[in-house]
């Protein structure tokens, strides 16, 4: 079982990340189930900026503007129309969708090379999980 959050300015992530993975759900549901979690550093925003572009760069809190905001403004340069409510997002994104699981899938090969994990998302993880559940139906 997949369970998705962002970094941003949470205090307990490494210890919810830590108590979380390898959990397994209680045997009266599944017992065989464990959890994974799906994360994203600084914010879910690193995953649309994928969707454009390949990057490594960290995104820092600087004055009173947090990592995930910094992530944001940098990612309107590539998204001049990005907007959190932004209802059409899956549908403003579609065809971009392969090039975001290479960079995710890129991204993550290289913090697992250099020990980092800003920034970083393993949002492809559940992409796929999402994509091999609709080819299974069909």
């Amino acid at each position: 079982m997949k369970c998705v959050f962002d970094r941003d300015n949470h205090t307990s992530y490494d210890a919810a990340i830590d108590k979380l993975n390898g959990q397994k759900i209680k045997e009266h549901i599944k017992s065989n189930t464990t959890f994974e979690a799906i994360t994203s550093v600084p914010c879910f925003e690193i995953w649309i900026l994928l969707h454009f572009i390949y990057t490594t760069q960290q995104f820092e809190k600087t004055g009173t503007r947090s990592a995930a905001d910094s992530l944001i403004v940098f990612l309107k340069k590539y998204f001049r129309g990005y907007s959190k409510a932004n209802e059409d997002l899956f549908d403003l994104l579609a065809d971009k969708l392969p090039i975001a699981l290479k960079n995710s899938k890129k991204l993550l090969e290289e913090n697992l090379k250099t020990k980092s994990n800003n920034p970083e998302t393993k949002l492809h993880l559940l992409v796929e999980c999402l994509i091999n559940l609709d080819l299974e139906v069909k």
